[in-house]
């Protein structure tokens, strides 16, 4: 299911710097992070390191 910024405004109230998901799997390029889209090589490796840093 793809989900728009708008959808996600319209259905509650944070803004969408404060909106997550749970991704486990996205077809390469099809999911970004900061307006950057990413494989899924990638993306887990921004997942990783963002919890090293936590």
């Amino acid at each position: 299911m793809f989900v728009t910024p708008a959808v996600i405004g319209s259905l509650n109230s944070l803004p969408k710097d404060k909106t997550f998901a749970n991704i486990t799997h996205a077809i390469d390029g099809s999911w970004g992070i900061g307006e950057k889209a990413y494989t899924n090589d990638e993306l887990g490796a921004r997942i990783a390191a963002a919890q090293a840093a936590a």
